[in-house]
C-alpha cells in the first residue's frame, strides 16, 4: 500500500507541476479536486518544491519564476497594508494579487457566514518563498538564476520584514502582532515562533545573498541596491531587527508557539477519540482558539526547516511536547509528512511510519 500511495503522489504532483510554463503554479490540491479553486499557498514552496528542486529543476525553476513575474503585484499587497517591499499573497492566482476570500460559508450553517484571516494577517508565506529560493540555489548551483531572478525575491521579500516590524520599547524588542502561523487553530496571535525565526532567518540570508551578489555579480548588486533603496542606514537597520528579534527561547529548549500559547486551556485529545468531527467543530471554531490543540505543528515544522540550527536535544523535546497537542486525525493535511520525517530523525520508526501512512492516503481514503 504504502509503495503505491507513494507513487501516486509522485503522479499528481507532477502532473500538476507547469513543465513548459512559468505563468501558473500548483494548486494546493493538485488536479485531485476544486478545493480552494486551484490557488497557490505556501504548498508548493515548502511541501511540493523539494521534489522538483532535487529531481526535475527546470520545473522548480518555473514554479519560482511565477513568482519572480508577480514581485510587482507583491509590492503592491505591502504598499496596501501600509509596509515596504515584497509581500506575498496568501492565495495567488494569475495575476499574484490576493484572493483570499474573505468570507465563506460556516461548515455547520451555509447561512451563516465565517471571517477569513489568512489572506490578511497569515503573513509567513513571504520568508517560506525566500526559503524556497534559497533551497534551489542550494542544491542546484543555478547562480545565473540567482543573479537575475532570486536574489531579488530575497532581498525584497527581507525588506518587508523588516519594514513589517514592530518595535516593543518596553521590552528593547521587534515583533510581529496580530498574525496567523502555519497552526490556523490560532488566529490574532502575537509573535508566532515560526514566523519571527523565519523573518530573522530572510533578513540574515538577504544580507548574505548581497555581499556574494556584490563579489559574484557586482553590476547586478549596485542595480538591486538602487532599485530597492538598499541604502547603509536600511541595512542597519536590517541587522537591528536580526539582532533583537523576539525569539521564544527557553532553558528547556521547549519553544513557546506564541506569546500565551502555555496558558491556553490544555486538552487530552486521546480522550475525545473515537471521534468523527474536528476539534473545531467540537468545540467552535473561537473555543479551539482557546485551547492548545493544533491543526498542525508549527514549532515542529520551524525545525525541520532550519534543522542546522538546533540540537537533536531540542527537537525532541518540541516533538515531545507538540505532537501530543496535535490534530492528527482532522487537523491539516501537511502535518503528518513532517512530522513522519521528525520522527524519523529522533529513531522512532513507530510513530514516523503511523503519520507516514496518514500522509500518503490523503487523497486515497477519506481521511
Amino acid at each position: 500500500e504504502a509503495q503505491l500511495a507513494v507513487r501516486f503522489n509522485l503522479y499528481h504532483l507532477i502532473i500538476a507541476a507547469p513543465t513548459h510554463d512559468d505563468r501558473v503554479n500548483i494548486g494546493a490540491k493538485t488536479l485531485s479536486g476544486f478545493g480552494y479553486r486551484a490557488h497557490a499557498f505556501w504548498d508548493t514552496e515548502i511541501f511540493m518544491l523539494p521534489l522538483f528542486t532535487y529531481t526535475a529543476p527546470h520545473i522548480a525553476r518555473n514554479l519560482l519564476d511565477y513568482r519572480y513575474r508577480n514581485l510587482p503585484a507583491a509590492r503592491a499587497k505591502a504598499r496596501g497594508n501600509g509596509v515596504e517591499g515584497a509581500q506575498f499573497p496568501w492565495e495567488s492566482a494569475d495575476t499574484g494579487e490576493e484572493v483570499t476570500p474573505s468570507w465563506l460559508p460556516h461548515f455547520a450553517d451555509r447561512n451563516r457566514l465565517v471571517r477569513i484571516w489568512t489572506g490578511d494577517i497569515e503573513i509567513h508565506i513571504s520568508s517560506d518563498i525566500a526559503y524556497a529560493v534559497h533551497q534551489y540555489w542550494r542544491v542546484t548551483g543555478d547562480d545565473a538564476w540567482m543573479i537575475e531572478k532570486g536574489a531579488e525575491l530575497i532581498l525584497d521579500t527581507a525588506k518587508f520584514w523588516a519594514s513589517r516590524a514592530e518595535w516593543n520599547a518596553d521590552e528593547e524588542r521587534y515583533e510581529y502582532r496580530d498574525v496567523i502561523g502555519p497552526d490556523e487553530y490560532h488566529e490574532h496571535v502575537d509573535n508566532n515562533a515560526y514566523t519571527n525565526r523565519f523573518a530573522q532567518w530572510n533578513l540574515q540570508t538577504a544580507l548574505e545573498i548581497l555581499e556574494w551578489l556584490r563579489g559574484t555579480a557586482p553590476e547586478r548588486a549596485t542595480t538591486l541596491v538602487e532599485q530597492l533603496d538598499l541604502n547603509d542606514e536600511r541595512l542597519s537597520h536590517w541587522r537591528d531587527v536580526i539582532e533583537r528579534m523576539h525569539l521564544h527561547v527557553s532553558e528547556t529548549g521547549l519553544i513557546e508557539q506564541f506569546d500565551g500559547y502555555f496558558r491556553r486551556q490544555e486538552v487530552d485529545l486521546t480522550a475525545l477519540e473515537p471521534r468523527t468531527k474536528s476539534v473545531q467543530e467540537i468545540f467552535g471554531i473561537e473555543g479551539c482558539n482557546q485551547t492548545q490543540i493544533l491543526k498542525q505543528p508549527d514549532v515542529l515544522m520551524l525545525q525541520f526547516l532550519l534543522q542546522d540550527h538546533y540540537t537533536e536535544d531540542q527537537i525532541r523535546t518540541n516533538y515531545a511536547y507538540y505532537n501530543a497537542r496535535t490534530d492528527h486525525t482532522y487537523g491539516s493535511s501537511l502535518g503528518p509528512s513532517i512530522q513522519a520525517i521528525v520522527a524519523c530523525m529522533m529513531g522512532y520508526p513507530d510513530d514516523a511510519y503511523e503519520h507516514f501512512i496518514r500522509a500518503v492516503r490523503a487523497d486515497l481514503r477519506d481521511v
